[in-house]
């Protein structure tokens, strides 16, 4: 017996993080808020200490990285994904040309480079939870 794939729908929480993920790298912050808990959601990256603890929160700081820090800053491979329920383990790498310098972290035009993991929990078709580690 040949098994047979259906596709994914738009509500599986492995399609809600790879629309999360495009969104990011194409800075669509309303598409973006559409896929996000508008009650109940929260971010962290843990090894940054950057936290938000709304989505209009994390939509905000965003924009603000992407207009002020990192303009070009994308998720350029998703290197595993793995699916648990309503979790979502992404292994991804992000990289990024600062635009500013911040003494002690990073050089103006120095391409930075990160491998992140991320788990993302998605609750009815939205990610209530995401949480970076890298």
């Amino acid at each position: 017996m040949t098994p047979t794939f259906e596709p994914a729908r738009e509500t599986e929480p492995l399609h809600i993080a790879k629309k999360y993920i495009s969104c990011y790298n194409a800075q669509n912050y309303d598409e973006l808020t559409t896929i996000l808990h508008p009650r109940s959601f929260r971010f962290s990256h843990h090894n940054r200490g950057v936290y938000a603890e709304s989505a209009a929160e994390f939509v905000d700081l965003l924009r603000r990285m992407g207009a002020e820090v990192f303009p070009d800053r994308r998720f350029t491979a998703i290197r595993s994904a793995h699916v648990f329920d309503d979790v979502v383990l992404l292994d991804t790498r992000w990289s990024g040309r600062p635009i500013v310098t911040v003494p002690g972290r990073f050089e103006a035009g120095t391409e930075l480079i990160m491998y992140i993991k991320s788990l993302i929990v998605v609750n009815d078709g939205v990610i209530s939870e995401i949480r970076d580690h890298n």
